[in-house]
């Protein structure tokens, strides 16, 4: 009897031990891993302008030069709307581009942040041929072209006749005999540089020297209707003072003093009054000179 009081005295013992280590040990939960500061990236060879800077030919050019990250990806962007890519950016026009690029680092590692540099395509030169004079040109070649024009690719040729005037596209033309200047320049597209160009003296010769019906020796078209108008006034200017001084007489109009010119044979003749109105009279009429009035 006693030796079960015993085993179960133990039994309790035990189940006590037991439930005071599940019951009475505090919880203790397990703390988070500290992660590690990411380690810093650098460039190995920091993108840059292309040098010397690359010449427009009309097809896409590396507007800088490649980046390299040995910690992290190199990624690019043209101009402030861009997307970033690891593509590096390529322009075809003449001009100067804004280049943004940054580093995504690997893990472990930081990002560079963003910065940029330059890309530059340089204008090339124009394909140009020189306009040349042409040799022989006489003033019966009326219209005809002074020179030869030039050709050029990449940009437009303006002529000017002389150093006034505007620069024009059009070929200067032979107008009269002499010698002529022509002024040529060109000027390039937006991809093309311009040219200074320079000038060619050319003459144009008297086809007949000294014949009058030539343009040098006779009168020029031009002044013909200068010539006619001119000898009509001639005429008129001869025809009034005839008239008024020499084929005239004075009558009296009413109250008016009245002179009236009178070519000889004609039934009528035009009077003319102090205030240049016509009129027309008899022969007739015409009573007093001028004596006569006092």
């Amino acid at each position: 009897m006693k030796s079960r009081i015993k085993i179960l005295i133990a039994a309790i013992f035990s189940l006590s031990l037991i439930g005071g280590s599940i019951f009475l040990e505090p919880k203790i939960d397990a703390q988070p891993a500290i992660a590690a500061d990411p380690l810093p990236s650098h460039y190995d060879e920091t993108p840059d302008t292309v040098y010397p800077f690359v010449t427009y030919d009309g097809n896409p050019k590396p507007l800088v030069t490649a980046g390299v990250c040995s910690t992290g990806t190199v990624e690019y962007k043209l101009d402030d709307d861009g997307t970033y890519s690891t593509t590096i950016p390529t322009a075809v026009d003449a001009g100067v581009y804004l280049v943004y690029y940054r580093v995504k680092g690997n893990e472990g590692y930081a990002d560079i942040e963003e910065k940029y540099t330059f890309g530059i395509i340089e204008k090339a030169d124009c394909q140009f041929t020189a306009p040349t004079a042409i040799e022989g040109l006489t003033d019966e070649d009326e219209g005809f072209p002074l020179i030869n024009p030039g050709e050029v690719v990449g940009g437009t040729i303006y002529y000017r006749e002389g150093t006034k005037g505007d620069y024009s596209t059009e070929v200067p033309t032979v107008l009269i005999d002499g010698t002529f200047t022509i002024f040529y320049k060109v000027e390039g597209d937006k991809n093309h540089n311009d040219i200074e160009g320079g000038s060619i003296v050319v003459t144009v010769k008297e086809a007949n020297p000294g014949d009058p019906s030539s343009k040098k020796g006779g009168v020029p078209v031009w002044m013909i209707p200068t010539i006619i108008f001119g000898a009509l006034l001639v005429v008129g200017g001869i025809s009034y003072v005839l008239g008024f001084f020499v084929f005239n007489k004075w009558i009296q109009d009413g109250d008016k003093l009245v002179r009236v010119f009178k070519l000889p044979g004609k039934e009528k003749t035009k009077v003319v009054s102090v205030m240049m109105q016509f009129k027309e009279v008899k022969p007739e009429d015409i009573k007093k000179s001028k004596k006569d009035f006092k």
